[in-house]
């Protein structure tokens, strides 16, 4: 029985845990764009770890977006992938939940102040790199990241001395600490 599955989708499953099978599924497509949608579908799918290395390598920077939001993406490709040659890969893989504290790090370092804005809303951005957002050049970033759900109580300490828009979107945080938002009432 198929437990109610789609039978393609359960055929997809499948795929994502083996190379040789996708290779073989790719040779079929005749249409480029039918062949890009499956490829870009599959990358979001819970890849091995050889299906995920060779996903990185795919010319195409759909497949290579949707393979950095991933969650399943193990360390070795979010090494590879933060340092691809599109700088619009790192703002995707910035989005990434599940980001090791060292590819963290690289983002938050990052020149580009978009991959900097998605990494300051991160959900599980470390406490010393929150502090770090905290005091970028861009507000935006610092904005952004007075959004986020998780912030620590430091961070948010830092960021209620900050300019209007930053403390407005600090106040409106479901997750904000009582002592901050006394803090912001002054």
């Amino acid at each position: 029985s198929m437990k109610g599955k789609h039978p393609a989708k359960k055929e997809r499953e499948r795929i994502a845990k083996s190379v040789d099978r996708y290779m073989k599924k790719i040779s079929e497509f005749k249409n480029e764009d039918e062949l890009n949608n499956f490829k870009e579908e599959i990358a979001q799918y819970n890849l091995n770890k050889d299906m995920q290395f060779f996903l990185s390598d795919d010319q195409n920077e759909v497949v290579r977006r949707y393979l950095a939001r991933n969650p399943n993406l193990i360390e070795s490709v979010q090494f590879k992938l933060v340092d691809d040659e599109k700088q619009v890969i790192k703002t995707y893989l910035a989005e990434n939940p599940n980001l090791i504290e060292s590819v963290q790090i690289k983002l938050a370092d990052d020149e580009d102040e978009w991959v900097r804005r998605i990494l300051a809303r991160n959900p599980n951005l470390i406490e010393s790199l929150q502090l770090k957002l905290a005091d970028d050049e861009s507000k935006h970033v610092r904005e952004n990241l007075a959004s986020n759900p998780n912030l620590f109580e430091s961070v948010q300490i830092k960021l209620a001395d900050d300019e209007v828009w930053v403390r407005e979107n600090l106040a409106e945080n479901p997750n904000i600490f009582e002592s901050v938002r006394l803090k912001l009432l002054h």
